[in-house]
């Protein structure tokens, strides 16, 4: 669940409010992770544990930015868009990132399904 790069931007300004979208179409509805999931930030690293599953899960500083932006309120193109800001790269870069890492989370049951296409 870890992937590389480095953080050229700043997340936290992009955590605190949806991006706007100009009119544009969301491809994909995230919902919030689930309340009982419990999460420790190690140096960037966020440790999340699954009491659910009775699993542990460890994201590498990226991960972490993504799933600290599923608020329930986001789409998937504000995650990427907000992921390219703080990143410095181009969205359609990230996009696919974003996309494969939610699908994760949702796989692991870490978040509620979403319409990943």
């Amino acid at each position: 669940m870890t992937t590389s790069g480095s953080r050229a931007g700043g997340i936290r300004a992009a955590r605190e409010g949806p991006a706007e979208r100009g009119g544009s179409a969301t491809i994909a509805s995230i919902g919030r992770p689930r309340s009982d999931v419990l999460i420790t930030d190690l140096d960037g690293d966020l440790t999340l544990y699954d009491p659910r599953h009775d699993r542990v899960h460890v994201l590498n500083a990226s991960a972490g930015d993504i799933w600290r932006l599923l608020d329930g309120v986001r789409d998937l193109d504000q995650v990427a868009e907000a992921i390219a800001v703080a990143y410095s790269t181009d969205v359609d870069e990230v996009r696919t990132h974003v996309i494969r890492m939610v699908a994760q989370f949702v796989e692991l049951d870490l978040v509620p399904g979403a319409d990943l296409d």
